[in-house]
């Protein structure tokens, strides 16, 4: 091979390292077997994975491979399985790339452009490079032969893996959303992101639990927001002008003079009119106009300087933990959190770079939020309870708060929301919804399987996302990932960890009772009427026909811990409402008249576009900007971690460190 050959085997065998390493979780210099299983997982080496562990654990008797065992060992025994797998297919096309590789690597032919058309279909079409010197008169040839043929395999096995890579086509759902509900399959580039993951040492708090956990691949804890939809380009939009223009000109020739003289001049004048209102400072516009490229921090700034906190905040409680139970009108919750966090410049637990999930949903580590040079105030992003794992983050009179809803229509909202129906195929059905039930085990296996893997959201393979999420939510142990406890079959156990929450949870709020439960976690926090105000976001849109009871009992024995979850915490919710009596009762009316003045008001706002205006209330002041702070479209998660940014970069400059 000439120097460039040389250069690429070895860029190969720097990323085979570097996704060899990212499966080093503890930094220790070699893998466990649960760990090679991950590393053949993510070289889409499925079908190998138990021959490839075995063979390497027998030659090196011992369970601890380190990289060198893993190369030399690892080429051997797929060099054998790719040669069998290939003369058994017959694959004409592929057995010639791996023999021409193997079996005769001194010799190197041009690949045939119109053959790698016609067969198109076959899973790879491997050409080999014209050498005008034979191999074997190249000086050293003798000395290096067996690296160079390890070394020439590795980089055909990731030209396979990009390849396979490339048949993948997953669809991403584009529009508006916050929150994507597709994924996309491993690439490249995610080499870097799970560098990124690992670099970080585990801390001596963590490392009971993060072993049991950690048995998939950590590219799974990753969950990124999805790309928004391409913009408009310049053409298109000048081709929309020309096109305006010419159907204006049409009209004016074609039109009578009373209407050239009179209508037309009063049509421009109109016309004038809003295209002058739309570049005013007065609507949500101007703050897309108020920022800059050049400062990430310039939407942050804006935001400070308009919306504030005119309430006298010496009694109230900032120290608080949201427990997110997926679906359950949490966003909703979580908005009006963070714009409480945000007026207060409070320090928040939040997800590294631009993730969502706070290792969701599995258990909270180190490697999956920011770090911080002293104790968290809150924490409102989806992360997976745990008394162990967030207590000694927090002071310690922090609140942890969580809310829950009735599980048949929680069932509902997830079977949709996470396209279950989609992934597994139903789309014919007549009702999807009950063709599953009757058939959940079947589904269910389709759903989890790692072929539906490219099509399924910051969803790992094993989740279940019907069966008693609400609890999962809560950390109670139920045998995800497969190696951890499930005591879902032991009744018992399950009602002495409900009396374990019902003691460690300030509030559990009830989406039935969802105003209700508001006026109580702002008599909890001591807060004021203003911070709990808010707006529905991210509704479902689906059918909320009847079901017979029939149906709905297979679903109560599939989650049947979620029920009692939900049964528990609903009386006690019962219970503290009629205890609260005629006081309760009278707050409670007040604050739904200052949410339909306040809707009202802001409704009146995005209609007119005028921010500056204000609605003075008795118990506080509401300005137009803070209807515009509380809207959809605003992302709070996205500013909190651009301020965490900023403040970061000062204090901590090592935060964002490069492998």
């Amino acid at each position: 091979m000439d120097v460039e050959d040389v250069e690429d085997v070895d860029q190969y065998i720097a990323q085979l390292r570097d996704v060899f390493d990212s499966c080093d979780i503890y930094d220790q210099g070699y893998l466990s077997r649960s760990e090679l299983l991950a590393l053949c997982h993510k070289l889409q080496l499925d079908d190998q994975a138990e021959d490839i562990v075995n063979h390497l654990t027998n030659n090196a008797q011992c369970e601890q491979i380190d990289f060198e065992q893993f190369k030399d060992n690892f080429v051997k025994i797929l060099c054998q399985s790719t040669v069998e797998r290939v003369e058994q297919q017959n694959d004409v096309s592929l057995t010639d790339s791996v023999h021409e590789q193997f079996m005769d690597a001194d010799q190197f032919e041009d690949a045939d452009e119109e053959e790698e058309e016609e067969e198109s279909d076959d899973l790879v079409e491997e050409g080999g490079r014209e050498s005008e010197e034979n191999p074997q008169e190249m000086p050293g040839f003798e000395k290096h032969e067996e690296d160079t043929k390890e070394q020439e395999f590795i980089a055909t096995s990731f030209d396979l893996l990009d390849l396979q890579e490339e048949e993948l086509s997953p669809k991403f759902v584009m529009g508006n959303k916050k929150y994507g509900r597709r994924s996309r399959p491993f690439e490249s580039k995610d080499f870097e992101e799970l560098m990124k993951l690992t670099t970080e040492n585990e801390s001596a708090n963590h490392s009971d639990h993060t072993q049991a956990e950690k048995v998939v691949p950590e590219l799974d804890r990753v969950c990124k927001r999805p790309p928004l939809p391409p913009k408009k380009g310049k053409q298109q939009k000048d081709s929309q002008k020309i096109i305006t223009c010419a159907l204006m000109y049409a009209i004016v020739m074609v039109a009578p003079r009373f209407i050239i003289r009179r209508v037309i001049p009063v049509v421009i004048f109109l016309i004038c009119i809003i295209l002058l209102t739309r570049h005013l400072p007065v609507d949500k516009r101007d703050r897309t106009l108020a920022v800059s490229d050049n400062s990430a921090l310039d939407e942050v700034k804006y935001w400070e300087e308009r919306v504030s906190n005119d309430i006298n905040t010496s009694s109230e409680r900032t120290n608080f933990v949201f427990i997110k139970c997926m679906k359950c009108a949490t966003q909703t919750v979580a908005n009006a959190l963070r714009r409480f966090a945000f007026t207060r410049r409070l320090n928040v637990l939040l997800p590294r770079d631009n993730n969502i999930y706070l290792g969701w949903p599995y258990l909270m580590d180190k490697v999956d939020y920011r770090p911080s040079d002293k104790k968290f105030n809150c924490l409102m992003e989806h992360a997976i309870y745990s008394r162990n794992i967030m207590k000694p983050l927090f002071p310690s009179d922090t609140k942890y708060i969580t809310i829950i809803r009735e599980p048949w229509s929680h069932f509902q909202s997830t079977f949709y929301y996470f396209k279950v129906h989609v992934i597994t195929d139903m789309n014919n059905a007549l009702d999807p919804l009950v063709e599953y039930l009757k058939q959940i085990r079947k589904y269910e296996a389709i759903y989890k399987h790692h072929n539906s893997y490219p099509y399924r959201y910051c969803i790992p393979d094993g989740f279940s996302v019907t069966k008693n999420l609400l609890s999962h939510c809560l950390g109670m142990p139920l045998g995800f990932p497969e190696n951890r406890t499930d005591i879902s079959h032991n009744e018992a156990s399950v009602y002495s960890y409900l009396k374990q929450l019902d003691g460690e949870f300030g509030l559990v709020m009830i989406m039935e009772y969802f105003d209700e439960s508001m006026v109580f976690l702002k008599k909890l926090m001591r807060w004021s009427f203003k911070d709990i105000v808010y707006e529905k976001v991210n509704v479902g849109n689906y059918s909320t026909e009847p079901y017979p009871d029939s149906i709905k009992d297979i679903h109560k024995k599939w989650s049947s811990v979620d029920y009692l979850l939900y049964d528990h915490f609903r009386k006690k919710m019962e219970l503290k409402i009629r205890n609260g009596g005629l006081e309760f009762q009278n707050e409670l009316r007040q604050f739904k008249k200052i949410l339909r003045e306040v809707n009202r008001f802001c409704k009146s706002v995005k209609q007119s576009s005028r921010l500056t205006t204000k609605l003075t209330l008795r118990e506080f002041t509401f300005s137009g900007h803070e209807c515009a702070f509380m809207a959809e479209d605003v992302n709070h998660l996205e500013l909190l971690q651009k301020r965490s940014d900023a403040e970061l970069k000062e204090k901590i400059p090592s935060y964002k460190r490069t492998c």
